[in-house]
């Protein structure tokens, strides 16, 4: 349920595992859409653990999803076995519901957990579009 692409990839000659060390990384992957398309994480460089199946992604890590939201920190490491994300740098936000930012973050079961951690600050936007009525329908 992915695709990595780059702008070059050469496998590592001493890497008995096979990797291979990635030059502007692009993964499409239906990671926080709900099976939707149109997510992706972008880098600039990255090592593909294909034995793994590890991404890990460096400098300048872009995760953005169909849905509207948009991460960006300089380290991500991908599990795409397991669909879970792992980011031990700074994490800036901002998506439908608001803008985050934290010292780290995790994504699990396919971006349905979302956990940030350290210094987390967040700003919730209220939709203001929706009308609230109370039990009598008032």
């Amino acid at each position: 349920p992915y695709t990595v692409t780059a702008d070059s990839a050469i496998r590592r000659s001493d890497s008995s595992i096979g990797l291979s060390d990635l030059d502007h990384p692009r993964l499409e992957y239906d990671l926080l859409t709900g099976g939707g398309t149109g997510s992706q994480v972008l880098a600039q460089s990255g090592v593909y653990d294909p034995s793994n199946r590890i991404i890990d992604l460096n400098t300048e890590v872009n995760l953005s999803t169909a849905e509207g939201y948009s991460f960006a920190t300089d380290h991500a490491r991908v599990f795409l076995r397991e669909e879970r994300v792992i980011g031990e740098q700074p994490v800036d936000g901002t998506g439908p519901m608001g803008r985050i930012r934290a010292d780290r973050f995790e994504i699990h079961d396919g971006g349905d957990r979302v956990i940030f951690e350290g210094r987390v600050r967040a700003r919730i936007v209220q939709d203001r579009t929706r009308t609230v009525t109370d039990g009598d329908g008032n």
